[in-house]
């Protein structure tokens, strides 16, 4: 293979590597590679993650589900006449 210019093989490593490629390699990977290499793969600092909201008490959970059922059903019964009003309307303009 021929010579290349240092500056052109570090472009080749950062437009052939992908994004994410530090996730996939070991932690200690950095030993086996080049420094100039190695670099490219350094972690950046993870920002700390929020820990999920406490779970609600079980009677809050289930006044709030069947909020949601009645909602639900509400919604269903309003549609199921809505329908029927387009089904009669139409009905009746035949006649």
């Amino acid at each position: 293979m021929g010579w290349m210019h240092p500056a052109a093989i570090a472009h080749r490593q950062r437009r052939l590597m992908r994004p994410d490629a530090a996730r996939w390699l070991r932690p200690d990977a950095a030993r086996w590679l080049p420094p100039d290499v190695a670099r490219l793969f350094e972690r950046p600092e993870e920002p700390e993650t929020k820990s999920a909201p406490p779970p609600m008490p079980a009677d809050e959970y289930e006044r709030e589900l069947e909020s949601i059922r009645r909602e639900y059903l509400e919604l269903k019964a309003m549609l199921a006449v809505r329908k029927f009003e387009r089904t009669w309307a139409a009905f009746r303009a035949k006649a």
